[in-house]
């Protein structure tokens, strides 16, 4: 597929997941790409959101903070938005809160874009520490099962310092230990398919996670639904139970355009779109140097975009979410 640089992305990740920038490395990052809207979408976490806005609240006395050189954050309004400006141009992006939740559906774990989130309402702090219990848990269990496995015991000292440790933590620890030799190795030997590491998560069904995200008043996005090695077939299933499962959001869509969406497999999933009443949406799914072939904002464009008040009254085009919410 063909990218091409956009002015915003959907789907990003930080520090405070699996990414390998800081909440502010990315926001400074984004920026300099020329973005004016950007998604922030760690796993299971608001975290990463969170360090900005406290940062940008807490700064003195001109209420902006500052990220890289002239580049300054800052809040705005009632609603408490999030902005990383320059004084040296007009150029301004906004930051604003999502969510990358993972759920089950037919024995396989599937990931659920949440976006237009009320960071301080009760019901989705909830849900997101419920799903950060489960990570824990897990996280846990990994350095029970790899500790026994390598026959050591100082396993968690050389674990960064965040609530959200995922696989490509425990590689980068086993490469610090001198127990491997890369992150690759690290893999074949104790984190992949059937080694000691592959602890599975007991996420919640799709079902049950898509009623509470409704409970919460968000928007959904069936993420990169290209990437779970899915037949064609079993991707229309998949996208039909989603359609049925969210009917309660009034808001929902799949994402369309990654960078690893197969040639013509944009346009199909468009159509799938088009033919459940979804909207589309789009991103980078970048993580930092872990996928370097990845670059914010860059992505394929949303097939057969145009303007319009919903999917129901286009029939060729899909709309845009991102336009919904705004």
């Amino acid at each position: 597929m063909q990218l091409k640089q956009h002015t915003f992305d959907g789907h990003c990740h930080s520090t405070a997941s699996d990414g390998t920038n800081s909440p502010r490395e990315l926001a400074a990052l984004a920026f300099g790409r020329g973005l004016t809207t950007l998604y922030m979408t760690d796993h299971d976490t608001l975290n990463g959101y969170h360090e900005l806005l406290t940062a940008a609240t807490l700064a003195k006395p001109s209420s902006d903070e500052s990220l890289d050189g002239d580049i300054a954050l800052s809040v705005d309004g009632a609603d408490q938005r999030l902005w990383v400006r320059s004084p040296q141009s007009d150029h301004s992006m906004s930051i604003e809160p999502g969510a990358e939740l993972s759920c089950e559906w037919a024995g396989k774990t599937i990931h659920i874009l949440a976006y237009g989130l009320d960071i301080h309402q009760p019901a989705l702090q909830g849900l997101l520490e419920t799903q950060m219990s489960r990570r824990r848990h897990r996280a846990d269990t990994i350095v029970a099962r790899v500790s026994e496995a390598t026959g050591r015991q100082d396993l968690r000292e050389h674990l960064p310092d965040t609530e959200l440790l995922a696989r490509p933590h425990f590689a980068q620890a086993l490469v610090a230990m001198g127990e491997v030799r890369t992150e690759r190795e690290a893999f074949n030997r104790y984190l992949g398919q059937g080694k000691a590491g592959d602890v599975v998560v007991d996420w919640p069904e799709m079902a049950a996670l898509l009623e509470e995200l409704a409970a919460c008043g968000v928007a959904v996005s069936l993420a990169h639904p290209d990437a779970y090695n899915l037949s064609a077939t079993r991707l229309r299933l998949l996208v039909d139970e989603y359609q049925d499962m969210s009917s309660a959001c009034e808001l929902r869509a799949l994402e369309v355009a990654t960078p690893d969406v197969k040639q013509g497999r944009a346009a199909w999933l468009a159509d799938l779109a088009r033919k459940h009443e979804l909207f589309q949406t789009a991103g980078s799914d970048y993580h930092g140097r872990r996928t370097p072939w990845r670059r914010l904002g860059l992505f394929p464009d949303m097939p057969g975009l145009k303007e319009g008040s919903g999917p129901a009254n286009c029939r060729k085009a899909v709309p845009s979410l991102f336009e919904a919410l705004n």
